[in-house]
Order: structure tokens, then C-alpha cells, then sequence
């Protein structure tokens, strides 16, 4: 997988490449997994079932909390609350 196909013009970088387990390609060793989860465009896979979730981390910092959504005053916030959510 990690040589390069001239024919689809596919190149894959070592450096982006993570696996869980020990791997050498070209004599570059390919990053390996701390643990059992690996990140991946925002979401977390568990390399032993393969269940998949958010990575949350990203909220772990919670002063900006407060300008992640924006509820409007009015008689009913839940009402608008219900339709931000289905947005």
C-alpha cells in the first residue's frame, strides 16, 4: 500500500500514516497507535472492535463553551433548542 502507483497516480505519506503495530516500509518506521484508539478527522477508532465515536477532547477546554450555540431569548428557548438541533 505504500508504494506509490503511477498508474492512479497515488502516493501515500509515511509521516500521515498510523498503524497498531510495528511496521518498517523503506526502512521509515510508520507511527504507531498509543493504545487502542487513534484519531481520525474528528472521530476516535478503537483498533479492537472497531467502534467508532467523537472525540470530544477538542471541548475539553470549556471557557468557550458559551459560544458554541446560540439560543434566542424567548417564552419558549426549548422550542428553539428542538429546531437548532434538527438543523
Amino acid at each position: 500500500m505504500h508504494q506509490d502507483d503511477l498508474k492512479y497516480k497515488i502516493v501515500v505519506n509515511d509521516k500521515k500514516s498510523m498503524v497498531n503495530f510495528d511496521l518498517t516500509v523503506n526502512n521509515n518506521k510508520i507511527n504507531k497507535v498509543d493504545g487502542y484508539e487513534f484519531l481520525w478527522c474528528g472521530i476516535l477508532i478503537d483498533t479492537r472492535n472497531l467502534n467508532v465515536k467523537v472525540d470530544y477532547s477538542r471541548y475539553s477546554d470549556l471557557s468557550h463553551i458559551a459560544n458554541i450555540l446560540t439560543i434566542k431569548s424567548i417564552k419558549t428557548p426549548g422550542t428553539c433548542l428542538k429546531k437548532k438541533m434538527i438543523e
